[in-house]
This record gives C-alpha cells, sequence and structure tokens, in this order.
C-alpha cells in the first residue's frame, strides 16, 4: 500500500514515519505539510502501548538482574537502562509500530504557517 501526502498528493515513506520525534505526527518532505494520523484507534495504540510496557518490564528485569555486579545500576533511571541494554529491541519495536501505522493508519494534513 502506498500512501501520500493528503495536501500534495506526494508518496511518503515509512522512513518519514520512523524519524519523527512525535508519535502519530510527521512533516511532508515535498510541501513540508504536516501530516496527522487521522484516527489513533484501539488498533494502533495497543501495540504501542503494549511495546511500552514491555520495554519497562524488560528494562527493570534487567536491571534487577545486573544490580548485584553494577551496584550504581539502581540509581539509573528506567529509560537510559532501557536504552543501554535493549537498543536492538527498541530499534526494531519501532520499525515494526511504524509499519503498521504505515499500513493501517489514515492521514490528514495541515498547512504549515509561512
Amino acid at each position: 500500500m502506498n500512501q501520500q501526502c493528503p495536501s500534495c498528493q506526494a508518496p511518503f515513506t515509512v522512513e518519514a514515519l520512523s524519524d519523527s520525534n512525535v508519535p502519530f505526527v510527521f512533516t511532508c518532505a515535498h510541501c513540508k505539510s504536516r501530516i496527522y494520523e487521522m484516527k489513533a484507534t484501539a488498533l494502533l495504540l495497543i501495540p504501542t502501548v503494549g511495546f511500552v510496557a514491555l520495554m519497562i518490564f524488560l528494562s527493570e528485569y534487567v536491571r534487577g538482574i545486573l544490580s548485584p555486579s553494577i551496584p550504581f545500576l539502581e540509581n539509573v533511571p528506567t529509560g537510559i537502562v532501557a536504552l543501554v541494554f535493549l537498543f536492538p529491541l527498541y530499534y526494531f519495536g519501532q520499525k515494526a509500530l511504524s509499519n503498521f501505522l504505515y499500513k493501517r493508519g489514515t492521514f490528514f494534513a495541515k498547512k504549515r504557517a509561512a
């Protein structure tokens, strides 16, 4: 399925969704309008929330296993533990969620103020 920008009808890719810093929002490379996912339904939100919960659970599990041998790990934030020890899982999970949004999402555009 080939998604197109609702504003300029230029195709956009999964990479545009992956490179976005804001979930369900990205910018069209051609016309610079902001593209939003129209319906952030449970079908799209449940995998995202599930992935976040899995990352938190695994981060705490890794922290529990490594805390006896690395004592300062107890004072490190969970997000940093997740990025350091679970980065491959985070990377591939983000790619999978972007592919899912690209295939299942319905998009609309808002023109960017000049």
